[in-house]
């Protein structure tokens, strides 16, 4: 028993020294141990210096140490440190406390090396956080942070409390940038259990809205990672984005976002850090953005969005996904909406209903790089279709459809996309018609930037009308197509747009005009290039159109096209022109044209020189078809013409000057030669004009020769507009004499009178035109036609001819008035009288009637001076033939001849 107690009492007593030696050396102890701890950590430069102020505390006066990890350099500086230890509390498992009154630490992250990270480590579970911290609290009175980055640097101040209770550890931190304006710091609120469970939330002291961030997360040790899950990272955009300006930690986005951003991932992250190697993890998660505000430099309209999307990143590569639920609301831009009031009826914009931007098919992005790469790439390319809607009244909406669109944000942000464009046009009216309601759809590339837009509109693009009215006709279809993918290349800054070679399409529906049938065939633009800038514009380039007219009647169609060079700007359109017939290189007729948009005046001018008339007849066949109908026919012959048309402020002109030179052709047995004529007309929509035109014909066959035909012919207008015609001064060369008529005036629908002079014709040319070498005669013939028209019928009342003194001769050998005179005697008499008849008086009275019946009554008075004597002879023959036309009367030297011969047998007196 005594040993037993002189050995407890040894035991103690030893216990007791070892005791009050360790006691008398921990501050010693403490000193190599912290040393060795941090220099084991790669720790550099270690001051400590500790001592015992009272019984049951350490205090540790100095603690510095400096540290490089990758490219961040740090150096911690702590005084006054003071750590209370009750050795009798620690057996019943009440920890030491630790508070210091001031902490300094300087963190510089300039350097760009990530190659002198001094050494590996691993990230812990709060679990092992709080085995490697033994304390029951931690608070520092004062912590100065000095930071010096890349771009700036800042100093800040605050406190630390760390509170440890169970199995958990509860940190709170308040920080405030020094110098700064506002002096309100923000504080942090930090929460690790054992199980893993991990909440953060920061915010700004003295105010109670909701945290501007808050994380929430469930963490699991699984061998070499650390597992991630039911997180969840929520953080307010606006609170954010002024934490980071006011703190300096991040430059903020060069944006007033306003909105609540929610992240939920899941994953890992690897626990062992190597030295130089990336930090190794994968997350998958979605993420939900309600926007209430979005005002971006480039885009100076208020928007709210709601953006849904899901994430895969992981340490090399990144894909998200932007899906349906995604939506973007916005009001329209100024511009549309200066535009829409200007022009209403164009753009009908429902001003009380927002521009709506929607994900139609979910957007993709996938990139081989690690998540923090892809925010510093310049260039994301998304796959995918973006839906813009512009709203009109009546639920109707213009509609922008981006496919795949990319966004690059270098020096400027560009978006760049596939495109469709589809936009419902209103009806359109003006002082002459109407464009109906139409659509523009159009097709390519988009590409747009803060300063500058490009549009690509790929062939196929086309604006169509349902229904269109030009005066009085009404057309349909009519569409415009681009036959060739053009550019549109548009400079915000100086509002100035280029469009560069372009080739578009029409297409206009059939439409009647009369007993004609028009198709518009191929009708093509081409534009060279076109600018504007500030509401001036210019557009050169050139057209080419052909157009099919068709006559109801005789199936017969004309082809004709019309080739232009033109130039357009925002005061006048300008430009010349070509018109050829049954083929583009056939040019008949060369112009020129000019409006003025302001004033809606303007003109056209076409000119044709020396254009062979037998190009026109398929022409002419088609527009007169009742003409060639009757076998009318163009041989040879040019013309010149020269045409203008005036649109003026209030009434509208058009003059006309034609020159036929030459022409040869037929009209059924007519035959023409040599005809010329110079038409005027002043007035070309009334047929009216102050010159009289002169027209000339060679000669005319009219079974007999007619030669040197000349006539002048004006047109008769009033106020009311075209009345007729007036024929004047006409004369022609006809059977060695002359015809002429000194006027007349032909109004159609009424009756017109006038009168033909008939001088000098030659008798012997009247009886040459029978071809009969028996019959022959001499004499001058003068005499008046009074001709009456009447709704196109020619009546003839008591015309008469007569002969000129001294009269003349009329010879008739008969080849068998011997034969005759044998067996009728009478006849051989009169056959006998007519082989030498001089007629001192010859007459005839003409009447024609419009049914085509003509009498001629003829009174002869003359003798021979062989037959009984030379005693007078009195010639009485009445002729009565239906024809054809007066002039045909001429031919009737048969019939004159029968006559003779019968009056003859009846007997003579």
């Amino acid at each position: 028993m005594k040993f037993l107690l002189k050995t407890t009492v040894k035991l103690f007593i030893g216990a007791a020294l070892i005791f009050v030696a360790v006691y008398a050396a921990a501050p010693y102890l403490i000193e190599n141990l912290l040393l060795r701890q941090l220099e084991q950590q790669g720790f550099e430069n270690v001051s400590i210096r500790a001592e015992r102020p009272r019984w049951n505390a350490l205090k540790l006066n100095w603690l510095s140490f400096e540290s490089r990890q990758g490219g961040i350099k740090w150096l911690l500086e702590t005084r006054d440190v003071r750590v209370v230890i009750n050795p009798l509390e620690l057996f019943l498992g009440n920890l030491p406390t630790v508070s210091t009154s001031k902490t300094y630490l300087k963190i510089d992250s300039r350097s760009r090396s990530t190659n002198d990270l001094v050494s590996d480590f691993e990230l812990a579970l709060p679990a092992q956080w709080l085995s490697f911290v033994p304390l029951r609290s931690f608070n520092v009175g004062q912590l100065v942070v000095n930071w010096r980055g890349q771009q700036q640097s800042a100093e800040y101040t605050g406190t630390v409390s760390v509170e440890r209770i169970a199995d958990r550890i509860q940190m709170e931190m308040s920080l405030a940038r020094h110098g700064s304006s506002l002096e309100m710091p923000y504080s942090a609120a930090l929460l690790m259990t054992r199980s893993g469970q991990l909440s953060l939330s920061i915010a700004q002291q003295n105010k109670n809205d909701t945290p501007l961030l808050s994380l929430k997360a469930r963490l699991s040790d699984r061998s070499d990672t650390i597992e991630i899950s039911k997180a969840e990272l929520a953080f307010d955009t606006l609170a954010l984005s002024e934490f980071g300006r006011e703190l300096l930690l991040f430059a903020p986005l060069n944006a007033e976002v306003s909105g609540l951003i929610t992240v939920k991932p899941s994953g890992y992250i690897s626990k062992k850090i190597v030295a130089g190697a990336p930090l190794k993890y994968r997350l998958r998660g979605e993420l939900l953005a309600k926007l209430d505000a979005v005002a971006a430099p480039f885009y100076t309209y208020d928007a709210s969005a709601v953006l849904s999307a899901s994430f895969d990143i992981d340490h090399v590569s990144t894909a998200m996904t932007l899906d349906t639920k995604s939506l973007i609301e916005t009001a329209p831009p100024d511009a549309l909406l200066a535009f829409s009031i200007a022009s209403a009826e164009l753009l009908p914009l429902a001003v009380d209903k927002p521009l709506r931007i929607e994900i139609a098919e979910p957007l993709h992005f996938k990139s081989d790089r690690e998540l923090s790469d892809v925010v510093d790439l310049r260039r994301w390319t998304l796959d995918g279709v973006v839906l813009v809607s512009l709203p009109l009244v009546g639920g109707k909406s213009w509609q922008l459809a981006l496919d795949s669109p990319s966004l690059d944000v270098s020096d400027v942000v560009t978006l760049s996309a596939d495109y469709e464009l589809k936009l419902p046009l209103n009806k359109q009216t003006f002082s002459s018609g109407y464009l109906g309601s139409s659509g523009f759809n159009a097709t390519g590339v988009l590409n747009i930037r803060n300063d500058q837009l490009v549009v690509s509109i790929d062939q196929g693009s086309n604006w169509s009308i349902g229904e269109t009215r030009l005066g009085e006709e009404k057309i349909e279809q009519l569409k415009l197509e681009v036959n060739k993918t053009v550019e549109l290349d548009y400079d915000v800054s100086q509002q100035r747009w280029q469009l560069g070679k372009a080739q578009l399409k029409v297409d206009i529906g059939v439409f009647d005009a009369g007993e004609y049938v028009i198709t518009p065939g191929l009708i093509k633009i081409d534009i060279e290039q076109a600018l504007g800038r500030a509401g001036k514009w210019s557009v050169n380039g050139s057209l080419l159109a052909e157009v099919f007219a068709s006559n109801r009647i005789l199936n017969e169609s004309l082809a004709f096209y019309a080739q232009a060079e033109f130039r357009a700007d925002d005061e006048a359109l300008l430009g010349n022109s070509r018109l050829a017939l049954n083929s583009e290189s056939n040019t008949i007729a060369n112009g020129e044209f000019s409006y003025d948009w302001r004033k809606a005046t303007g003109g056209m001018r076409w000119r044709a020189d020396a254009v062979p008339v037998k190009d026109g007849v398929a022409a002419l066949v088609a527009l007169i078809p009742s003409v060639f109908a009757d076998g009318f026919g163009l041989d040879g012959g040019t013309l010149d013409a020269d045409v203008s048309f005036l649109l003026l402020e209030e009434i509208s002109k058009a003059k006309a000057s034609v020159r036929l030179s030459n022409l040869e052709g037929s009209y059924g047995s007519l035959q023409v030669n040599g005809l010329s004529a110079r038409i005027v007309l002043d007035d070309l929509l009334a047929l009216s004009s102050k010159t009289a035109s002169v027209i000339t014909v060679e000669g005319l066959d009219l079974g007999f020769p007619v030669r040197k035909l000349r006539f002048n012919v004006q047109p008769l207008s009033n106020k009311e507009g075209f009345l007729g015609f007036v024929i004047s001064d006409a004369s022609a060369r006809l059977l060695g004499g002359r015809v002429a008529l000194r006027r007349m005036v032909w109004l159609p629908g009424q009756k017109s009178q006038f009168n033909v002079d008939v001088n000098a014709i030659d008798l012997r040319e009247i009886l040459a035109l029978e071809q009969r070498p028996e019959l022959s005669g001499s004499g001058i013939i003068d005499g008046r036609i009074p001709i009456t028209l009447s709704g196109g019928a020619i009546s003839v009342t008591a015309g008469g001819l007569q002969s000129r003194q001294p009269g003349g001769v009329i010879s008739y050998r008969h080849t068998d008035a011997n034969s005759l005179a044998k067996t009728h005697a009478g006849l051989g008499l009169a056959l006998k009288a007519l082989e030498d008849f001089r007629y001192d008086s010859l007459r005839a009275k003409v009447d024609y009637s419009p049914d085509g019946e003509l009498i001629l009554a003829l009174s002869i008075v003359g003798y021979n001076p062989d037959f009984e004597n030379g005693r007078q002879i009195n010639l009485n023959i009445n002729i009565e033939q239906n024809v054809r036309s007066l002039l045909q009367s001429l031919q009737l030297a048969d019939e004159l001849t029968d006559k003779i011969d019968q009056r003859v047998q009846q007997g003579l007196k």
